[in-house]
Formats: C-alpha cells, sequence, structure tokens
C-alpha cells in the first residue's frame, strides 16, 4: 500500500519537494526542462529565500552566545546593598574611635551599641538607619577577642599623656599621634583589621564563595526580587571587599581589601602581580558564569579570587613590617605598623582554608614571632618575620618592594 504523504502529512506538493530535496537543487532540476511554469519558478524561488532566511535564523539561535561578559560590575541585577551598609558602619565605628588619638574618651557601649546596631541605628550613633549588624556577620571564634579591644580601647581613651614601654597614651610623630597600651598595640588597628578579617574575608571566602553558599538555587527569583540566591550570594561576597563597580578604571573609590589591594599592587615595582585587576576581573567573569549557569567557571573563578585575597593579606602585613623597620626609631611608627602586621597577619586565619597556602600553625608561629611587646621588638626580629612570609608565600626575591 502506498501512502500519500502530501495528504496524510498535510504537506502540499511542492513543500514535500523542498522537505525532500535541497532547494538549489530543485530549481536546478526545473530550469533545465524545456518546458516550465514561470509562476512555479517563482514561487520556488520566494520559498528559495525564505527557506534560507529562517534556516539562518534558526543556525543563530543555536549558536552559543556572543561573549559579552562586561568590564565592570554592572550587573542589571546586582545587589549588595546589605554590604554597604556594614561597610558604612565600619566607616563610622573606625571614625568614633580615632578621636581617642586627639585625647577623647571611647566608651565600651557605643561600640557594642555600633557593633551590634542597636535600635538600627548603633544606639543613636550611626548617622543612618540599617537592619544589618556586623557582630552577626563575625566568625564565631574572634567575637571575644573584639570586644575585649573594645574595653581595652576604653580603659586606656581618654588622655594626652605621653606614653612609653609600660604605659598606656599617645604616641607623636610630627603631626601624627595614635594612642596605644602599655605594651605599644594600637588598638583602633587592631579593631579594624580584625573585623576586616574576622567579618569581611570570612563572610567572602567562609561565607558566600563557600561550597555550602554556592550550592544554591539559580533557576527561580528569589521572592519579590529580581535575582536567583546565587547570584545575590556572589554579589555580597563582592559587596564585602570594599571595590566599586569600575574599580578596573577608578582605583580611588574603594575601602578596606580593595584599598589594601590597591596598595600592594602599586608599591611593586619589579614583580608581575596585579591584584586590583584579578580580583575584579574574577568577581565579574564569576558572576557573567553564574548567570550563563557555567559552573565550572564559577569555580575557578573562586579559587583566584581567594589566593589574591591571601595575598593581598600578606602582602601588606610585609609592607607594614618593612616600614616598621624604616622608621625603627620611631616608636609612633613602628607600634602603629606593627599594630596593623598583627592585624594582616591574623586575618589570614579567615581565608578558607580549602584554598590557603599558609597554615594555621604558621599563623599562630608568626603572631608569637611578632611577641606582645612592640617596644621590645628587634630588628632582626622583624626581618626574620617579614621573611618567613616571604618564604611561605614564595615571594622572597621582591620582599623588600612591599
Amino acid at each position: 500500500m502506498i501512502i500519500n504523504l502530501t495528504t496524510h502529512l498535510y504537506i502540499n506538493p511542492i513543500n514535500f519537494v523542498l522537505l525532500k530535496y535541497p532547494i538549489n537543487f530543485v530549481l536546478l532540476i526545473i530550469t533545465k526542462q524545456k518546458r516550465f511554469s514561470m509562476n512555479l519558478f517563482k514561487i520556488l524561488l520566494v520559498l528559495s529565500i525564505s527557506s534560507f532566511l529562517f534556516t539562518s535564523c534558526a543556525e543563530d539561535e543555536d549558536k552559543d552566545p556572543v561573549d559579552t561578559i562586561p568590564t565592570s560590575y554592572n550587573f542589571i541585577n546586582a545587589d549588595f546593598s546589605g554590604q554597604t551598609e556594614r561597610l558604612n558602619q565600619l566607616d563610622e565605628m573606625i571614625s568614633y574611635i580615632k578621636t581617642a588619638n586627639t585625647g577623647a574618651k571611647v566608651e565600651t557601649q557605643v561600640l557594642l551599641d555600633m557593633y551590634s546596631n542597636k535600635d538600627d541605628n548603633g544606639g543613636g550613633n550611626f548617622s543612618f538607619s540599617s537592619t544589618k549588624q556586623l557582630n552577626n556577620k563575625t566568625a564565631e571564634d574572634a567575637k571575644i577577642d573584639i570586644i575585649s579591644y573594645f574595653s581595652t580601647l576604653s580603659e586606656i581613651s581618654g588622655t594626652n599623656e605621653d606614653a612609653s614601654n609600660g604605659k598606656a597614651g599617645l604616641l607623636k610623630s610630627g603631626t601624627k599621634q595614635y594612642l596605644v597600651a602599655a605594651n605599644g598595640f594600637e588598638y583602633k588597628e587592631m579593631i579594624e583589621k580584625g573585623l576586616m578579617g574576622a567579618c569581611l574575608l570570612d563572610q567572602i571566602t567562609n561565607g558566600y564563595l563557600s561550597f555550602d553558599k554556592m550550592n544554591v538555587d539559580n533557576t527561580n527569583l528569589v521572592e519579590g526580587k529580581n535575582y536567583t540566591t546565587m547570584q545575590h550570594h556572589w554579589d555580597e561576597a563582592f559587596g564585602y571587599v570594599g571595590a566599586n563597580i569600575d574599580w578596573n578604571t577608578n582605583k580611588e573609590d574603594v575601602r578596606y581589601w580593595a584599598k589594601y589591594s590597591n596598595k600592594s599592587n602599586s608599591e611593586i615595582t619589579n614583580w608581575l602581580m596585579d591584584s586590583p585587576t584579578l580580583l575584579m576581573n574574577a568577581f565579574i567573569k564569576g558572576r557573567y558564569a553564574i548567570d550563563n549557569k557555567n559552573y565550572t567557571e564559577r569555580d575557578k573563578q573562586i579559587a583566584i579570587i581567594i589566593k589574591q585575597l591571601e595575598i593581598v593579606s600578606a602582602t601588606t602585613a610585609i609592607s607594614y613590617l618593612n616600614g616598621s623597620m624604616k622608621s625603627f626609631s620611631d616608636d609612633a611608627i613602628r607600634c602603629h605598623q606593627l599594630s596593623e602586621a598583627y592585624g594582616c597577619i591574623k586575618s589570614l586565619n579567615y581565608i578558607n582554608s580549602q584554598y590557603r597556602v599558609i597554615s594555621k600553625s604558621q599563623i599562630d608561629a608568626l603572631i608569637s614571632d611578632l611577641g606582645d611587646n612592640f617596644y621590645d621588638v628587634t630588628n632582626e626580629q622583624l626581618t626574620k618575620l617579614r621573611d618567613e612570609i616571604a618564604i611561605i608565600y614564595n615571594l622572597e626575591s621582591v620582599k623588600a618592594n612591599f
């Protein structure tokens, strides 16, 4: 039994021919005939053009999208407003703490209220309202230290007396002065660098870029929002860096880890490391990969981000150790820079251990080597400490450049 396909499939004879044979072949056969219908030829010609256009469009739709990775973090549905609010809170807390350098009294309760954002305005101490806070985003193992720093700072503040070994007070160098404890520790730096590590770094590397935060829904939009959970987690990690969305071209309007990344990069004279660009590009590429559900590429960018943040923390510590050695005879500068180095070294604890180069025992050893009195350190001791960090990160040939 012969089945008439043109009847059963509702295809007219011309379309059946077109489906069975390439249109250019059909046209060739027809035009070779001595007698053929001009109308049929015109119809087939029109169908030939239509078929070509349809095929071209279909092929374009099947192709992978053109590479349109943006040059800034200007994703239409990016939202890291919560992180911006927390950085603003830290800004205002540090501004309050700095008043101790002028002899003002800093109150523990005020710091606690700002830290926990009491009444959504830091107990009346913030210039803005927010439901966010720093306290609940700080690593649990660091909270006791942070709160004890508040208490110690309050105890030694409210004085204009000069500091010396064994006596808290103000250390002065030219127009600069810093409130330090009896052992030379500057608690403003201990608090700021402590939160940069235990809050900001921890949230980036152990929080939002962790497996748990990345192994989430990337198909459905969060209720009432225009982003997926995975997209938002990535944005939140970016927000804690302290960069602006145009960091590749605007290096000025940045703070915290983005600021120190710029500093580490600018101080290198003979080593090809560009942490700001590497970090920014990795955040952009990772977000783009998430948008396109390319999780292999996303994970590649996570590794780059965490590696660069660790390098920035380590090289910043080296930079401050170098600075303290250059100004070794100046108590104010030495104690100030060693307090910053101390904070950067401790911050390495909050780099995700799955990626981290340095071990916990090595971090503890470095802190131990720095000692507990910045008046008693020696240049030899600081040189040894700087060299130990350089060896761990394979920076021996450039350690003096930071």
